[in-house]
């Protein structure tokens, strides 16, 4: 698969966050490397990620 470049060499993503995600903007401009999300959404995974690394940080080593 031969991937677009950008002047700087390097393939981008594209992530979109709103404060609401509509389904037909959505529909419209989603591709490959385009992405939606909601700021609740974005928030709430960063949490669980935040969390799972704490988690891990204060394990006692096995």
């Amino acid at each position: 698969m031969i991937r677009p470049l950008t002047r700087l060499g390097m393939s981008l993503q594209i992530l979109i966050i709103g404060g609401e995600v509509d389904q037909k903007l959505q529909d419209k401009y989603t591709s490959k490397r385009t992405s939606f999300a909601a700021y609740r959404a974005v928030i709430a995974g960063a949490r669980r990620q935040l969390d799972w690394l704490l988690e891990q940080v204060n394990r006692p080593p096995t």
